[in-house]
């Protein structure tokens, strides 16, 4: 039953409505409800009604009557001269016209401020969606439909549970009811897992309102879904970039803290060597003072090293380390490095051999940075080879095109399966210092700067344990390398009677590269072989059936073709163009050899570097 309070909040909102009787041409005869106020200012017994409306709404008037007339009411929207807006009632009573009418003005206003409502509801960017007291969805605006992937057909009449993706807590759901049912809320906002059309998950921040009439009866409900599946991935990003800035500031902590220890040691001992030859200095003889001094300066270049070791590494980090290539063979750059360790091994009874079967093929390598490889290769090596065992150093080479390969392997403790993959992270050793006691050291940088050098020279790097004991570390270059400065290459000058060589020379020589001369056709076959020169100069005279017989292999290479120039005097070659890919007229110009050596740059760089 309806109390009395919701009777009169019902009687509050209905609409006041008026009547007024007219003859047959329109003229006022009766005027009801003038207690309280007819919203009709000026009009009395007589006046005709159509001279209060405006042009349309006299034509809505008489349409009415006309409607009017074939037994039934007819009502009709109109205005008054003033725009006041009425809704109008007509009905036919034979000899009069009873007119029933109210002002919508407040009406209107409501519908505008609806439709303002709805058009927000159609175009927010937030997913939202209408339902009944029931759960039924009853509209659903574009931007709810473009998110779920769904048509309005198909969700019009569904439950909201088709969204739902199994992977939120019950207990989310019942606070969700909980608040929706009580009355003194109303209202709940939290963040959900829903699922589209289409499988794919969402995260969603929700917030539903309960709808509900003036005596507080629930009609509905309206939910608004905003997207934050993006905002979800970034903050879960944030959350792991902080753990890891963590862990970062942890472990820099740490290497600060062993850092300062492996630099305290040395400085330790170059004091005491000091301080005991202070003491001392009256009895010790020079044999003594020498080697006294001879450990101070191996604990000083101790400290250098990893003073070198952590700057290299922010070099690296920062994208400042740059490299200084030039032609080198391995076997010779491998041999030098194995020169400078084997006192060190020697003092300990170890060994250290060599395996290069021939000289190598010339490489583009930072001559230096490659033999801070090696040498840390070597120091780890030494660092945990036992006394009296052997270092065995391999280079491994199939020929023009295939991978060059060095190995280290030792005789000492190896290196655990689960960590290997790790051992070249640049705080390794500072992770697992309780870890790897038995080959854990010092701040563990060596092998680190190890793989970022090899990474620079389009290489890779690993580390195995071999089968009889010790471990084997790899470096694997794939290919020749980039050509950085003219350092990198060689030119091979084929002139059998020395017309054009000197010359030439030295315009090579001002550019920075490499030059070797061949008189004969031997002496240019060997050297096309073992220097594989990236350009080859020759003149028409030397284009011989020999000399014809020898570049025809190098015109059919996919990989490392040298580029072939004619030096031709009077400008009249004598040989097919395509079998040369520059002709130089003499005298020749720096800038002719300037092109020369971008054009080796362009056809010697990798796929991703030619542009």
């Amino acid at each position: 039953m309806t109390s009395k309070i919701d009777l009169g909040l019902a009687l509050l909102d209905m609409e006041r409505w008026y009547r007024i009787s007219l003859d047959r041409e329109f003229r006022v005869l009766e005027l009801c409800g003038q207690k309280g106020g007819l919203p009709l200012s000026g009009l009395l017994t007589g006046d005709r009604f159509l001279d209060h409306l405006d042009q349309k709404g006299q034509e809505a008037f008489l349409d009415g009557v006309a409607g009017s007339r074939e037994g039934r009411p007819c009502n009709r929207l109109l205005n008054l001269n003033d725009g006041t807006p009425l809704e109008i009632i007509v009905v036919d009573r034979d000899k009069q016209l009873d007119l029933f009418f109210c002002n919508i003005k407040n009406r209107l206003n409501s519908l505008g401020r609806l439709s303002i409502f709805y058009r927000h509801f159609l175009t927010s960017p937030n997913a939202i969606c209408f339902t009944s007291e029931n759960g039924e969805i009853l509209d659903a605006n574009r931007a709810f439909l473009d998110l779920y992937g769904y048509q309005l057909s198909e969700v019009r009449g569904e439950n909201p549970r088709i969204l739902k993706s199994g992977r939120q807590s019950p207990d989310a759901y019942r606070e969700l009811w909980q608040r929706l049912t009580d009355p003194e809320f109303g209202h709940w906002t939290g963040e959900l897992i829903n699922r589209k059309r289409n499988g794919e998950e969402v995260n969603v921040l929700l917030t539903v309102s309960s709808v509900r009439r003036t005596n507080g009866e629930l009609i509905g409900f309206i939910a608004n879904a905003l997207d934050i599946t993006r905002r979800k991935q970034l903050e879960s990003e944030l959350s792991g970039c902080n753990l890891e800035l963590m862990k970062l500031n942890r472990l820099k902590s740490e290497l600060m803290a062993i850092t300062s220890h492996d630099l305290k040691s040395p400085i330790n001992a170059i004091i005491s060597r000091i301080r005991l030859m202070q003491e001392e200095i009256d009895e010790i003889d020079k044999e003594e003072i020498s080697d006294h001094l001879q450990k101070i300066v191996e604990q000083g270049m101790r400290m250098t090293g990893l003073i070198n070791d952590l700057l290299d590494l922010e070099k690296i980090e920062a994208g400042n380390f740059e490299l200084n290539s030039e032609r080198t063979r391995l076997p010779s750059l491998l041999r030098f490095c194995i020169d400078t360790h084997l006192p060190t091994a020697h003092e300990k009874g170890i060994d250290i051999l060599l395996h290069a079967p021939h000289p190598g093929e010339p490489m583009r390598l930072d001559v230096l940075k490659m033999e801070q490889v090696f040498n840390n290769l070597l120091s780890n090596a030494l660092k945990f080879s036992p006394p009296n065992t052997t270092i065995e150093v391999s280079y491994l080479d199939e020929g023009s095109g295939s991978p060059k390969i060095v190995t280290v392997r030792d005789q000492g403790p190896g290196i655990p399966e689960t960590v290997r993959e790790k051992i070249f992270d640049r705080y390794f050793q500072v992770e697992q210092k309780g870890g790897l006691p038995t080959r854990a050291f010092g701040v563990g940088l060596g092998l680190s700067i190890v793989k970022n050098i090899v990474d620079l020279h389009s290489g890779r790097v690993s580390v195995s344990n071999h089968p009889d004991g010790g471990c084997i570390f790899s470096v694997e270059l794939t290919d020749r390398g980039t050509i950085r400065s003219a350092k990198d290459v060689s030119a091979l000058v084929v002139d059998f009677h020395e017309n054009f060589y000197q010359p030439l020379r030295r315009h090579l020589d001002k550019k920075g590269l490499t030059s070797f001369q061949a008189v004969r056709l031997e002496e240019a076959k060997r050297l096309i072989d073992f220097e594989q020169p990236e350009l080859i100069f020759f003149g028409p005279q030397e284009l011989n059936s020999g000399m014809l017989a020898l570049i025809e292999p190098l015109r059919q290479r996919k990989e490392e073709r040298p580029l072939l120039i004619e030096i031709c005097s009077d400008g009249d070659s004598t040989v097919d163009a395509e079998l040369v890919d520059e002709i130089l007229i003499p005298p020749i110009t720096e800038t002719e050899i300037d092109g020369l050596f971008k054009d080796c740059q362009f056809c010697h760089a990798h796929p991703g570097e030619k542009s």
